[in-house]
């Protein structure tokens, strides 16, 4: 769920409140919150020093500078450098691997190699692959 505010004080008890209602739901329903796997996650373009912990089912949830959803590296001040950063750290080992195997394979051995084991990486870093 995302809360959007003017400042990190009415984002937090808003959302601390809304929380609390989608957790009674949640009971009403014979379900419960798993707080171990909830995360927090304050998104801003100014520098949020402090940023305060939600309450959870009296438990502190304490705000990260990084979240990864699906994937995507989101970053709170909401910059891309750790998703890049992680894509191309990925797309040299995968590269250093294909080079390696192209001195062993032929074409169709290739073809198997990527299709079976890179491609949901070649499609991110090399759209003429997927084509």
């Amino acid at each position: 769920m995302s809360i959007a505010g003017s400042n990190v004080d009415e984002v937090k008890t808003t959302l601390e409140r809304t929380m609390a209602q989608h957790d009674d739901y949640l009971l009403s329903i014979g379900m419960k919150t798993n707080v171990s796997k909830t995360e927090l996650i304050y998104f801003s373009r100014r520098e949020l020093l402090n940023s305060p912990p939600l309450l959870v089912k009296e438990n502190n949830i304490y705000p990260s500078q990084t979240m990864k959803v699906l994937g995507v590296k989101f970053q709170n001040n909401l910059k891309w450098d750790t998703h890049v950063n992680s894509l191309v750290s990925k797309s040299k080992v995968i590269f250093a691997k294909l080079r390696y195997l192209s001195k062993i394979l032929d074409q169709e051995g290739m073809k198997k190699v990527v299709t079976s084991h890179f491609y949901r990486h070649a499609i991110l870093l090399i759209p003429s692959v997927a084509q």
